[in-house]
């Protein structure tokens, strides 16, 4: 897959699988094999002990790896703390393509003349918007999958 070191808020791709360097290559002149899952070792900030269930984990780049939400990337789930190698094994898993999501409708006022057909089409809508909601969720692991 074509790719580019991490930046704040990317969806995370996966660990490159070997060393890549196109720095005096054009764009796309390589190729990157990265591993979308699976367990590393990693220093994480905001770790620094025993963990005592499993805490979220993100990226700011490419090489740090923090318990800070903010505008990073999430990567996975911390499961285990090293003391003696200050390292936390980390359960990754590449993003799957999102869906946006756009504002709901509120052009219908709860009135007299508020249909059925008008009522059924909003609730629909909202239905398809939670379930948008509730696919996100599963996929960046927070919810179990149904």
């Amino acid at each position: 897959a074509a790719a580019r070191p991490l930046v704040a808020g990317d969806p995370f791709c996966g660990f490159a699988a070997e060393r890549a360097d196109n720095s005096l290559g054009a764009a796309g002149a390589i190729r990157v094999r990265t591993k979308a899952e699976g367990y590393a070792w990693l220093p994480v900030t905001g770790i620094s002990a025993a963990i005592d269930c499993v805490v979220p984990v993100f990226a700011s780049d490419d090489d740090t790896f923090t318990t800070t939400r903010a505008a990073n990337s999430f990567i996975g789930f911390g499961i285990l703390y090293d003391p003696n190698m200050a390292l936390t094994l980390v359960h990754y898993r590449a993003a799957k393509p999102l869906t946006a999501l756009t504002d709901a409708s509120v052009a219908h006022a709860l009135n007299a003349t508020f249909s059925d057909t008008e009522a059924e089409a909003a609730l629909n809508a909202l239905g398809t918007k939670v379930n948008s909601i509730i696919d996100v969720l599963e996929q960046h692991g927070l919810i179990k999958a149904a």
